[in-house]
């Protein structure tokens, strides 16, 4: 049994103006990432109040690591046990360009130029050099991806290194061996990047299964996978538990038990809105997908053997399953799935274009393509030119205020990473953490609290040991997150 073909990849030539022309409209689009990178995130997409907080969280070991010299903060969140790749990197960027929140930005906007690289490429090998530049078109223009492009989370990273691992598991420039083990250590990055990257998982086998000229190898070559992923997985956990058994315990607790009640209403309520939450990343191109992709896997021939169309299939049903299970849905989760998304469209859309050829009606999906496009490119263009900076502009402001206090001052707050990623302040996280906040305040001795809303418990526990003195409240990216200001406080140590 032949697995290694797809007979029905489509190997058509593109003309080459089409193709330059989508080229450059990409790259232009990709470009765009680095203009205004400290500028506050576009209005009207977020409803999570992750922009306040998740660029200082997940990269705060490398903060740490560029102003102490050490990886780890004491009893402080620290994600590089459980999470190391994110934090490498960014202690890699800091090293070389400086601490700042645009040096953070940047390695973001390059993960996020590899996510519509790779996934062009991954196109382009098993679809069809058109589906991949239509996938590379919708890609590199979508306003949401451009949104998230410019922020300093773990989606994108871990997206790049699923698409890697892909991309070396259908390679056909080394021998099965090669292959397996260079994309089973590539997705091992992905999940030790986020760990939501194991939803990719079964896409990963099934594309590595059927890369293989027989059944035989490729079941081989699938356990192969399996059996390296969980050796080196398993292996890192294992260490990392014997030096950190309290951060990788509160790990294992947050990030692998359910948050779903277990009945039929509340299953199938928790799918459904876990498939509508979706539309965020697209509101015409995500929902036409899922709407047409079984018709087309049922009624055409080339979508059925295409082996990424049906990778990314898989992915998309675990992925929805996982989320709907997850319970807990921002936007950002949601940011994996506009690569299959997108592929898929792709891979459709010039299937329906060569089925209703001669007709005229066959340029349609083109014209749709090329219409989507357009509107988010000016998106993009009407975002870029009136930019806001409330964000930097109320650190400058924090930074201002602290740094005219002499002597060694600490910043606390569930905010304050994001504050010392922008302004180089030192802090230390209220919430997170293997530590409670009293062991925190009593240990680290915080002279600054900074808060967004009124965050009662955080300040009831604080004003038991310190006297809090409001300097400034700020309005922070229009105070979205229910109308939620930024509050910052002056911390006296009671007798």
């Amino acid at each position: 049994m032949q697995l290694r073909s797809d007979p029905f990849e489509a190997r058509a030539e593109v003309k080459p103006v089409l193709r330059v022309s989508i080229l450059l409209i990409s790259f232009v689009a990709l470009g765009l990432r680095f203009i205004h990178l400290e500028a506050d995130f576009p209005p009207g997409i977020n409803w999570s109040g992750d922009l306040y907080t998740d660029e200082g969280w997940y990269s705060n070991n490398a903060i740490a690591r560029q102003l102490t010299g050490q990886w780890t903060v004491e009893g402080d969140f620290n994600p590089i046990v459980t999470l190391p790749v994110f934090n490498v990197t960014q202690a890699a960027a800091f090293s070389v360009l400086g601490l700042s929140l645009t040096t953070a930005r940047i390695t973001e906007v390059i993960f996020s130029i590899l996510v519509c690289v790779f996934a062009y490429l991954l196109v382009a090998r098993l679809g069809g050099p058109l589906p991949g530049l239509v996938t590379l078109l919708l890609l590199s223009t979508n306003f949401t991806l451009f949104a998230f492009s410019r922020l300093a989370i773990l989606d994108l990273p871990m997206t790049a290194f699923t698409l890697m691992s892909f991309l070396l598991a259908t390679s056909r420039r080394w021998t099965w061996t090669v292959n397996v083990s260079v994309a089973s250590f590539a997705f091992c990055l992905a999940a030790l990047t986020k760990t939501t990257a194991l939803f990719g998982l079964p896409s990963l086998v099934y594309l590595i299964w059927t890369s293989q000229p027989t059944l035989r190898k490729g079941q081989l070559a699938a356990c192969v996978c399996l059996a390296s992923i969980a050796l080196l997985l398993g292996a890192y956990y294992v260490a990392a538990s014997a030096v950190f058994p309290e951060a990788i315990s509160m790990f294992v607790s947050t990030e692998f038990l359910p948050r779903l009640e277990w009945t039929l209403p509340a299953v199938v309520k928790a799918l459904a809105r876990a498939v509508w939450n979706g539309t965020v990343l697209d509101r015409i191109v995500y929902p036409l997908t899922l709407l047409s992709l079984p018709l087309f896997l049922v009624g055409s021939q080339r979508v059925q053997k295409n082996r990424l169309a049906v990778a990314f299939s898989i992915g998309l049903l675990i992925s929805f399953i996982a989320l709907g299970v997850r319970g807990y849905l921002p936007p950002r989760y949601y940011l994996p799935l506009i690569v299959p998304v997108v592929s898929l469209f792709g891979i459709m859309s010039v299937d329906a274009f060569r089925k209703l050829r001669p007709s005229r009606w066959s340029y349609a999906p083109a014209v749709l393509a090329v219409g989507i496009a357009a509107v988010h490119l000016l998106n993009i263009a009407r975002y870029l030119s009136s930019p806001e900076f409330t964000f930097v502009e109320m650190a400058g402001d924090v930074k201002e205020r602290i740094d005219s206090d002499k002597g060694d001052n600490l910043l606390i707050g569930n905010m304050a990473n994001s504050i010392t990623l922008t302004t180089g302040i030192p802090s230390i996280n209220s919430v997170l953490g293997i530590r409670d906040l009293r062991w925190k305040a009593l240990t680290y001795r915080p002279t600054y609290y900074i808060a967004l809303g009124e965050e009662k418990e955080t300040a009831r526990q604080l004003s038991e040991m310190y006297y809090l003195e409001e300097l400034s409240a700020y309005d922070v990216f229009g105070n979205y997150y229910d109308e939620k200001r930024v509050h910052l406080y002056k911390l006296v140590m009671k007798p």
